[in-house]
């Protein structure tokens, strides 16, 4: 199945979809623009000039089964999947480079975002 076509449920943050990055343009959008266009950031690291939205969304549900002596218990969970967009802005307060990242709840995002930040051109 084709995973794009799933409803993507917000389950915390503001969903930011990927049509909405198209109005981003790297050296031309400027700092109020990307704020008017998608808000307040969840986090912003003003030394870095960096800009961090965050949120999560219900994929689906998986129903899990364990076994257990004489049968098996379960049931149904939800799929979740964490969502981070960072935006670098440059000297002048323009996008200088933006990227959308998606992954599960245990994945390890603060170690990305950290290597993200130390990046350079």
């Amino acid at each position: 199945m084709d995973k794009s076509a799933l409803p993507q449920k917000p389950v915390s943050g503001r969903r930011i979809a990927a049509e909405t990055l198209t109005s981003i343009t790297p050296g031309v959008t400027t700092k109020a623009e990307v704020i008017g266009l998608l808000g307040e950031p969840y986090v912003s690291w003003g030394d870095d000039r960096v800009l961090g939205y965050y949120w999560v969304t219900q994929e689906g549900e998986l129903l899990i089964f364990v076994p257990v002596p004489g049968g098996a218990i379960g049931g149904w969970t939800r799929a979740l999947e964490r969502h981070v967009l960072l935006i670098q802005l440059n000297q002048h307060d323009t996008v200088k480079r933006m990227e959308r990242t998606t992954g599960t709840l245990s994945d390890a995002y603060r170690e990305y975002v950290v290597k993200w930040r130390a990046q350079t051109d």
